[in-house]
């Protein structure tokens, strides 16, 4: 495993841990909002499908495992969302905040819209008006504002992270120049 998976790996711990305990104590109207969602939007717009797709399915089955009575349901959306995302890696300046916010704003509404179909609509709750201006609309405005201090600390951590490797790959080119050098004289 790679730094910048465990690094996103750990975060991802962190968020859901905050999301089911201190968020709660912030929640305003019941809702809380969607970092883990705001991770996997981030991490997929910085390093690509692969990397969100993963992150997605770690952070979904962690949250079908803890909220849910059947296992698959949010791996599998919170996959799609990290599997998509990171199709606009290459159409993305990373340096673009409004643009990443834009972008999880779409996802989480399309995640909302998932949700409220899949637990909600298909069981009789047909009230579409009251859960999109009670639940979707107040969760999108909160995690689209949450979104923006996410994607600053997960652009920081691989900007780290790639600080960090580029700083080995120099200190093994520097080690390994001299030995070349000194092969050369003999």
């Amino acid at each position: 495993m790679n730094r910048k998976g465990l690094i996103l790996g750990i975060l991802a711990f962190l968020i859901i841990c905050m999301e089911s305990s201190i968020l709660h104590r912030i929640e305003i109207y019941g809702i809380v909002p969607n970092l883990s969602l705001c991770l996997v939007v981030s991490s997929a717009l910085l390093l690509g499908s692969g990397t969100g797709g993963r992150l997605g399915l770690f952070i979904g089955l962690v949250q079908d495992l803890m909220f849910m009575r059947i296992i698959g349901f949010f791996t599998l959306v919170f996959f799609l969302v990290g599997y998509i995302a990171g199709m606009f890696k290459n159409r993305f300046d990373q340096n673009n905040l409004l643009l990443s916010v834009m972008i999880t704003a779409l996802f989480d509404f399309a995640f909302c819209l998932i949700c409220y179909l899949f637990l909600h609509y298909l069981q009789g709750r047909i009230q579409v008006s009251f859960y999109l201006t009670r639940r979707i609309l107040p969760e999108l405005v909160y995690t689209t504002i949450a979104s923006i201090p996410v994607y600053l600390l997960t652009r920081w951590l691989c900007w780290l992270s790639d600080r960090r490797e580029e700083k080995k790959r120099r200190l093994e080119e520097n080690a390994a120049m001299p030995a070349e050098a000194g092969g050369a004289d003999i």
